[in-house]
């Protein structure tokens, strides 16, 4: 379908940026394949590319660096466990009301032993 797309003129960029908004619509349903397969590592890739879109929405990207926290919480290793508190943030800074990137930056939070943090969230 890709080459038939780029026949009728479509460049790959443009394939490449549907393909990636393909995942999004996937992620926002919550059907991140490789999150679910616990393949953290390769869903950790997939979101990165996802908040890299220009054209992305604020709620999106609250949304997939949320799921990017989440990611990285469950490889558990104090240096993704690092990771996981800078998506949680980021998914606060884009999305200030919704009650998700609180709740991932608190057990993130109570997963490293920073208790005094953790009780705010």
């Amino acid at each position: 379908m890709a080459k038939a797309l780029v026949e009728l003129g479509e460049s790959q960029a443009d394939l490449d940026i549907m393909k990636k908004m393909s995942i999004l619509e996937d992620t926002k349903n919550g059907d991140s394949k490789a999150f679910k397969e616990k393949r953290y590592q390769k869903a950790n890739v997939i979101y990165q590319q996802i908040l890299k879109l220009p054209c992305i929405s604020p709620e999106d990207r609250g949304t997939i660096s949320s799921n990017l926290s989440a990611s990285y919480f469950s490889s558990r290793t104090q240096e993704y466990l690092k990771k996981a508190t800078k998506y949680a943030d980021l998914a606060i800074t884009v999305r200030p009301t919704w009650w998700r990137g609180y709740h991932r930056l608190g057990r993130v939070y109570l997963k490293r032993g920073k208790l005094d943090k953790a009780e705010k969230f």
